[in-house]
């Protein structure tokens, strides 16, 4: 079974398109008529003033709040006069989520992730700060990003698991083997540039790949980026995150997740993208 894409709010402010509040608020509104209500966020997406754009866009048009499923993360501090550096302390986290829940003008996020995983991070001290928050639902469970397979078993010590977000794509397959370690521990992925940024759709340099992806769109009816993301979708338990604001490539977004390639097309396109023949 295939699961629909999740909305992408990196591009949607300074970082990407710049959009208005009204703006922002209409292509949600779009979305969730679409069947899509999953929305990925991250604190310091737009230099930390997306979520307040967020915030404002759902204001306008309030049922967003019920609406919207929120996948919020936070861990990275952007340099301010020191390094770029990760903080899950107590007290980061916590400001995190209360700052977050303010500028969102809501009162639960449905999933907190860890950005990245902090080397200083300790898992009972982690428990400790997530506990209160998952017991009162304002937090609905504990995730992580871009984490590797022993990364994951720590956090795990702190609480269960249940999303992880990493780069996947046919692009990036050697996360192959982190989605794996990801299924083992029951977690949903969540593939973040599913598309390589457009690497897969330019002409960069493997011309077996572009061969079989024409091919296969030929023959099931879909546009290149719609069989790169079924390659995806295809996975169990895996959803890509769509960064793009064009309503139309969301809807194309969708169409691609409805079913799942054959094993013949999804090893097809593997063994092409890997450029050597599957053992």
């Amino acid at each position: 079974m295939t699961t629909k894409p999740i909305i992408g709010s990196m591009r949607l402010g300074r970082w990407g398109a710049n959009l208005r509040a009204q703006q922002v608020a209409d292509l949600l509104h779009e979305c969730v008529q679409l069947g899509l209500d999953e929305l990925d966020l991250a604190d310091i997406y737009g230099d930390y003033s997306t979520n307040l754009l967020l915030g404002e866009a759902m204001a306008l048009r309030p049922p967003l709040r019920q609406q919207l499923k929120l996948i919020l993360k936070l861990g990275i501090v952007l340099p301010a006069g020191t390094c770029y550096h990760y903080n899950t302390s107590a007290a980061a986290l916590r400001t995190g989520i209360e700052q977050a829940l303010q500028q969102l003008g809501v009162t639960r996020v449905d999933a907190l992730l860890l950005h990245r995983f902090d080397h200083l991070l300790d898992p009972e001290s982690l428990r400790d700060t997530l506990e209160p928050y998952l017991r009162s639902g304002q937090i609905g469970c504990f995730g992580a990003s871009n984490c590797s397979a022993a990364q994951l078993a720590v956090l795990a010590r702190a609480s269960p698991l249940r999303v992880h977000q990493y780069q996947l794509s046919l692009h990036c397959h050697s996360a192959l083997e982190l989605h794996s370690a990801t299924l083992a521990l029951a977690c949903k992925t969540l593939a973040w540039s599913p598309l390589a940024a457009g690497a897969l759709l330019e002409r960069r340099g493997n011309p077996a790949l572009e061969k079989i992806v024409s091919e296969i769109a030929s023959e099931l009816a879909l546009t290149p980026a719609q069989v790169c993301l079924r390659w995806v979708h295809t996975l169990p338990n895996t959803s890509a995150v769509i960064g793009t604001h064009r309503i139309c490539r969301i809807s194309e977004a969708l169409i691609a997740a409805e079913r799942p390639l054959s094993h013949a097309h999804w090893y097809a396109l593997l063994e092409a993208a890997q450029g050597a023949r599957l053992p």
